[in-house]
């Protein structure tokens, strides 16, 4: 880990680009953490980073959320939105790391619920999921369970996952591994609560590049969308028990996040399959519209942005779309698109009436779009990076690219101005940044390092 950060002049535009499948039987095995420490400094394997994705929904309110808490993919809401966060200002020259450990490989990103931090990894041939203490890092509590991974050759370089984040409720995390398989333990000690597997039904536990889509808990149900290639379903189960609830549609899942938007009787769930966009109602699974999507290589891994009304969306080599939802629950009709940009891995942020996003252009382009109209508003020059987690914290931008690199950005939307850079790693970050409590939570290669500022 590199102990020096360095800080960019404001205004500068970019810096250039550098840088075994058994479920278990009928149990994992949860470890001390001193023991569990000692077993991964001998097996621990060097692992390629994974597949991003990404889950974005700023109109939903964070239910049973404490503040300053992270609790789910890209915070309370869904959003990528820091609720109740600060920044110094000015913003320090460099950050100061509080700590940092190892944890093992995939792209799960930390999440945060009162003095603990959350993740999922992987050591050798078996799937993790940690409880650490988020004052110093130690481990409190460590499950795991056999889970080889055969990476699909066109994404061997992203390694062997896990790529789904843990969703913490009410004391519980529910964990979605690679190959399909959802877990639910106790927050407090890491004991089993109950475990899910595909036994075949869908010929395959997982699409192509493997699980990435993170668990969504809405009311009395933990929501994920399983199978494979060829079939699968959106399947709500009960969250203390495990019992399925309902289900929805037979299409493969994509590699985004299941969301919910709107409020009471207008409350629905969005996602996107493997070749489509789709609303269902939360309460049964019952579908409400459908629109087609399809991209390159079946990959759709942007969730939408529900803001003002409009469900944005994108897609690898596909334009960004803004559709206005129908008031009624039937099909949205398109309100804008913007050709010049398309988005791949990494969702956008709103913040008043415009739109951030890291587009797919120029080896990896930081845009601002007016969320009326879709006009750009401003763009960098490119080469940024493979891609980008965008996080607001009040009127500023956290940038984190895999070249791991944190950029501090203005925004507004009157033109791109840099406030600061961090370098925050010496491997890729493709995990989403966590922020809780004043601190920043970055998962690298194969470590998690927490930062104060």
């Amino acid at each position: 880990m590199r102990t020096r950060f360095r800080q960019v002049t404001a205004g500068r535009s970019c810096i250039t680009q550098q840088r075994r499948v058994r479920d278990q039987q009928h149990s994992g095995h949860i470890r001390s953490a001193a023991k569990s420490s000692d077993a991964y400094r001998r097996a621990v394997l060097p692992q390629r980073v994974a597949l991003l994705v990404l889950a974005i929904l700023p109109v939903v309110a964070a239910r049973n959320v404490e503040a300053g808490d992270w609790p789910q993919w890209r915070g309370p809401a869904r959003d990528g939105v820091a609720v109740g966060e600060t920044l110094p200002d000015p913003l320090p020259g460099s950050l100061s790391r509080i700590w940092n450990t190892q944890v093992g490989g995939g792209h799960s990103s930390p999440v945060v619920v009162g003095d603990r931090v959350y993740l999922m990894a992987r050591r050798a041939d078996d799937e993790y999921v940690l409880g650490l203490n988020a004052s110093d890092g130690s481990e409190v509590w460590v499950y795991h369970y056999p889970m080889s991974y055969k990476m699909n050759l066109g994404a061997r370089r992203h390694g062997k996952g896990p790529k789904s984040t843990v969703t913490v409720a009410d004391g519980r995390v529910y964990a979605l591994g690679i190959s399909g398989a959802l877990t639910c333990l106790d927050a407090a000690s890491g004991e089993v609560v109950w475990r899910k597997r595909d036994e075949g039904e869908f010929g395959e536990s997982s699409p192509s590049y493997g699980t990435a889509s993170s668990s969504l808990v809405e009311g009395g149900f933990v929501i994920v969308h399983v199978g494979g290639e060829k079939r699968g379903a959106l399947i709500a189960y009960d969250r203390d028990t495990g019992a399925e609830a309902w289900r929805a549609g037979d299409d493969g899942p994509s590699y985004a996040s299941p969301v919910l938007i709107g409020t009471g009787d207008a409350a629905q769930i969005v996602t996107f399959t493997r070749e489509t966009l789709q609303g269902v109602r939360n309460t049964d699974g019952k579908k409400l519209w459908s629109l087609e999507f399809k991209t390159s290589w079946k990959q759709n891994s942007i969730t939408p942005l529900f803001v003002d009304g409009l469900l944005v969306y994108s897609g690898l080599h596909r334009e960004v779309f803004a559709a206005r939802m129908n008031e009624e629950g039937g099909q949205p009709s398109e309100a804008w698109r913007n050709k010049r940009h398309n988005l791949y891995l990494s969702s956008p942020v709103a913040y008043r009436d415009h739109l951030f996003a890291f587009s797919n252009r120029k080896k990896g382009q930081l845009v601002c779009l007016d969320t009326a109209t879709g006009e750009v508003k401003w763009e960098t020059e490119g080469r940024m990076g493979d891609n980008a987690s965008l996080t607001r914290v009040g009127d500023t931008l956290l940038v984190l690219t895999t070249e791991a690199d944190l950029y501090a950005v203005e925004a507004s939307s009157e033109k791109y101005q840099e406030l600061a850079t961090w370098e925050v790693a010496d491997s890729p970050t493709w995990a989403h940044l966590a922020i809780a409590n004043g601190r920043l939570y970055v998962k690298d290669k194969t470590s998690l390092t927490c930062f104060g500022f």
